[in-house]
């Protein structure tokens, strides 16, 4: 994942690493396609990335440090993430087998992620 910064006319630059995903965690399967799907930000400015290929979401601090993970044990294509009620919980869709293009997602519920 890249930062940015955001400068007064709108335009970007300083691009550096904000987190290598790939050396947070150890993943369920290799490949090229492993990497961020969706993201959310909380109101600590923590954010929680989808991993595509890698079966779960991970919270990250807003500099980058992996604060926990979440495994999704429903499949390997997790593409969103969601807030619930006062982020006391997570919505994540996902499919079991994203190399499958008929594979059926669901939606799934992380309670009590504060």
């Amino acid at each position: 994942m890249l930062k940015f910064k955001i400068n007064a006319d709108g335009s970007l630059s300083n691009r550096s690493n904000f987190a290598l995903l790939n050396l947070l965690t150890k993943n369920k399967v290799e490949s090229w396609w492993l990497g961020p799907d969706s993201m959310k930000v909380d109101s600590k400015g923590n954010i929680y990335v989808a991993q595509w290929f890698g079966g779960k979401i991970l919270k990250l601090s807003r500099e980058g440090k992996l604060l926990h993970v979440f495994e999704i044990a429903a499949g390997d294509g997790t593409t969103n993430v969601a807030f619930g009620e006062g982020e006391k919980e997570l919505y994540v869709t996902v499919v079991k087998d994203p190399k499958d293009a008929q594979a059926k997602g669901s939606i799934i519920k992380i309670a009590n992620v504060k």
